[in-house]
């Protein structure tokens, strides 16, 4: 399935560059966070503000796509044979999956260093369509859609 750049595919984007928006503003305000439990191992943290993250960027997305899946990565058990069986099994039901990782760089984000991002993948048709990654306290957004390049802050 071609990934043409539609104004489906800008709408999409549209809507995970506000959830990750959103979601970076509340990231920024957590920064340094205290760690609640771990999952993998000791160096998999996992603090309240993640799933705080993920809560914000899930309502988003279903507001403006109740039907897509969504795969956030504090919903996911630990490892990576979790999370390539969980999206296997979305891809069986789901056209639409936004895959999302509320605070890439958890450890960094606990120890105070602001060097996290939101990150947001999408999926159409088990093919990887699109993307945004949100540096709050960079305030850089980066957006890429298959085909058409990536972007910093809309340019």
């Amino acid at each position: 399935m071609a990934a043409a750049y539609t104004a489906t595919a800008a709408r999409v984007l549209d809507v995970a560059r506000a959830a990750a928006l959103e979601a970076g503003g509340h990231m920024r305000a957590r920064l340094g966070a205290d760690v609640v439990t771990t999952k993998l191992d000791a160096a998999d943290l996992v603090t309240a503000a993640d799933s705080e993250c993920q809560a914000i960027i899930e309502s988003r997305i279903r507001a403006a796509y109740p039907s897509h899946a969504l795969l956030g990565e504090e919903s996911v058990s630990p490892g990576l044979a979790a999370a390539m069986g969980a999206l296997a099994a979305l891809q069986q039901t789901h056209e639409w999956i936004w895959i999302i990782d509320p605070i890439d760089g958890t450890t960094n984000f606990v120890s105070g260093l602001p060097l996290c991002a939101v990150s947001v993948g999408i999926t159409r048709g088990g093919e990887r369509v699109g993307a945004v990654v949100y540096d709050p306290f960079r305030d850089e957004c980066f957006t890429a859609w298959r085909g058409e390049g990536a972007h910093l802050n809309g340019t």
